[in-house]
Formats: C-alpha cells, sequence, structure tokens
C-alpha cells in the first residue's frame, strides 16, 4: 500500500487528483490469470482501460487485444501491436466502422442477429465471424446478456444463413456478466456452444473458436478472490471437454482493477445535519463514474486517526446527486488532505467525462517513483 509521504510527493509534482498505475501489477494480474487457465489466449478488452502504457505492457508479455471501435483500433495499432492480434468484437457496428478495421488489417468480426450478418457480405472473403450466444447471467453484478447475444437456435439460424452467403464463422462466444461469482456460469455456456458447434458441423461449419469473454471477479471492499481456486472448474473443463478446439477469453476488469490508485485531495468541509462532509477533487463524472455504472464500492484511506464521526464524502461538481461515500465514520479531517482510494483502474479514467469544466484525472507511472 502507497503511504501518505509518497503520495503527498505525487500529488506535489503532479497534482491532485492523480491516478498512479502500477505496471508490475498489471504483469502480476496477466501473469496470475494465465496460469489458472493455462489453455486459454487472453484478448484484454481495451474498453476497460485504454491507457497505452498499459497497451504496451499487455504486448510485451504476448497478451492479444480485444477491441470495438475505431479510436480502440487506432490506439492498440499507434502502439505497434500488429493488427493480427486483434479481435473486433462489438455486435453493432456501421458499415464504415467494419470497412475502418478492414482498412487497418482486422479480420475477425462478431455478430449475434441476421441483420448484421447481412452487412458482411460485401466483405466474405475478408473476414471470420463469431456467433455471440446469450448466456444466463444471473451470477453477475451486470448483466451482458441483455442487449447483446442471441439464443442457440438463432445462433444456428446465423451459421446456416452464413453458409449460404458464403460467409465463414469460426468461432462461438459468449460473456456470463460483469463481476460473476459462480464459475459454473461458465460451464454452462461452454455446453450451449458445444451443442451449437456440433450441430453446425451438419451445415458443414467447422468452429474452431470458443470466446469465453470476460467477467473474472475482483474484489472491491470484499475479501481477496483466490483467482485459480475461482477458474479451476473452467479449466479442468476445458481440457477434459474442449481440448480440439482455441479457446480465447477478453479480461478486462481482473487485469487493471487493481493496477490503479487515486490520490485525491480535501477541497472544503461542512457541517449539515450532524454529518461532516467533505468535499474532494474528483468526483463521479471523472473517477468515480464505477460508482453509478458498475455498482463499485471503492475501498478508502486516510491518514487521520481520532474519534470518528458520522461523515460524508462528495465529489467536486455542482450536482447534488455526486456522492462518493454515504453514511460512513471518519476521524475528523482537514481541508488539504490527501485520500486514498483503491481499486480503480477499471473503467474509472475510461468513462470519465469533461462535465461542469473538470477534465479527466491524470495518470502517472508508479515505477517512476521507485
Amino acid at each position: 500500500m502507497y503511504n501518505f509521504d509518497l503520495a503527498q510527493e505525487i500529488i506535489g509534482q503532479h497534482g491532485s487528483p492523480c491516478f498512479v498505475l502500477s505496471l508490475d501489477e498489471i504483469e502480476r494480474n496477466f501473469l496470475s490469470l494465465s496460469s489458472a487457465l493455462p489453455n486459454v489466449k487472453f484478448y484484454y478488452a481495451v474498453k476497460a482501460n485504454p491507457d497505452k502504457n498499459i497497451l504496451q505492457k499487455l504486448g510485451s508479455l504476448g497478451c492479444y487485444f480485444d477491441v470495438s471501435t475505431n479510436r480502440e483500433v487506432e490506439k492498440v495499432l499507434e502502439q505497434g501491436i500488429p493488427c493480427g492480434h486483434c479481435i473486433h468484437t462489438h455486435p453493432i457496428k456501421h458499415d464504415a466502422e467494419i470497412e475502418f478495421a478492414l482498412e487497418k488489417g482486422l479480420k475477425y468480426f462478431t455478430v449475434d442477429n441476421m441483420y448484421e450478418l447481412e452487412k458482411f457480405v460485401a466483405y466474405k472473403d475478408r473476414v471470420k465471424l463469431s456467433v455471440r450466444i446469450s448466456v444466463d447471467n444471473s451470477d453477475c453484478r451486470i448483466n451482458l446478456s441483455e442487449k447483446f447475444g442471441c439464443s442457440v437456435e438463432e445462433a444456428l439460424l446465423i451459421i446456416q444463413s452464413a453458409k449460404k452467403l458464403g460467409l465463414t464463422v469460426s468461432c462461438l462466444s459468449f460473456h456470463v456478466g460483469s463481476q460473476c461469482t459462480n464459475p459454473e456460469k461458465y460451464i454452462e455456456a461452454l455446453k450451449s456452444c458445444r451443442e451449437v458447434e456440433q450441430k453446425a458441423r451438419e451445415y458443414g461449419t467447422c468452429i474452431t473458436t470458443i470466446d469465453i469473454g470476460g467477467g473474472f471477479p475482483v474484489a472491491y471492499t470484499e475479501d481477496p478472490i483466490d483467482i485459480k481456486s475461482f477458474c479451476s472448474v473452467i479449466a479442468n473443463y476445458i481440457k477434459e471437454e474442449f481440448s480440439d478446439m482455441e479457446i480465447i477469453a477478453e479480461p478486462g476488469r481482473f487485469i487493471v482493477a487493481s493496477a490503479m490508485t487515486l490520490f485525491t485531495t480535501v477541497k472544503g468541509k461542512s457541517n449539515r445535519n450532524s454529518k461532516l462532509w467533505y468535499f474532494v477533487d474528483d468526483s463521479i463524472y471523472q473517477s468515480f463514474s464505477g460508482i453509478v455504472f458498475d455498482h463499485c464500492d471503492f475501498p478508502m484511506y486516510c491518514r487521520n486517526e481520532g474519534a470518528l464521526r458520522p461523515s460524508q464524502i462528495a465529489g467536486s461538481s455542482c450536482d447534488s446527486y455526486d456522492v462518493i461515500k454515504k453514511d460512513i465514520e471518519l476521524p475528523e479531517l482537514e481541508i488539504g488532505e490527501i485520500l486514498m482510494f483503491k481499486q480503480m483502474g477499471a473503467y474509472c479514467s475510461a468513462s470519465s467525462s469533461h462535465f461542469n469544466g473538470y477534465s479527466p484525472t491524470q495518470i502517472v507511472i508508479e515505477e517512476n517513483f521507485k
């Protein structure tokens, strides 16, 4: 854990608020997931955190990349990463987005409906397709099968139609949902994929790859998660039942969540209804967007000690909804005091905005301070 003397040094050099990114932690997370799922090739979900230093580090470790937009394609290629190391996973795309990705050299795309399939007819000799299947997301924090994915029956119709249209379907994909707590959901989804794969053979379509998506869980204020233990049932099932397939995955949050820490400063305080309110120089429209979108409770640390008092932590914007911590107890804090928030590498900076005239929080590299 960072000490507050170092926090003061970093803020003194770079100002507040400030993210500190640990590239060593990125490497540890990638290697631990690789060890937990030894027969899986990983495509990092760039949307989780597109910082160029993260992309460079993961590229150097042999990681591949999951991209979904033109800018994500550009950011990966700008780091000197070959286009052959990317898959395009957004199920819905403009024709112009398809053409852009093809011009850059990508050839693997995702579909989940007939309308999308038809967009690729003009490019049938240049693309390979993955059909995304909707699976049960009941054991996750955020359902990612409500908006995307098709049923097993629809997947088979898409595969049949692709064959008739001269399109190549070589992959089946799914996503068990963000922050999945039950590894058996991967097994259920893999069984659905096997059902589709076996029937697809009857149509003359050979499925060679299964994409198991992301969803690997990260602890915030809860007890730490043993990823080796969590993934053991998945790894064993893949080894026993899918040795004939290439298995890929799209981890995002697991790789980056623990790799960034936020230092923010108390810019003001007030006593409201018998509670001390502290206003920091960051907000839910900047680094704390995960409170809204991902239901995260980021662990917070302060330097002060003393008697605890009912408190609230509010963000810097003029919006009254912008409250970061409600109904907590803290020792009394002073204006100018630094607060530290952990586990802020996933989606926090990626979804930050310029609301109310503030800018997204800067990122500095931890290793530069060693």
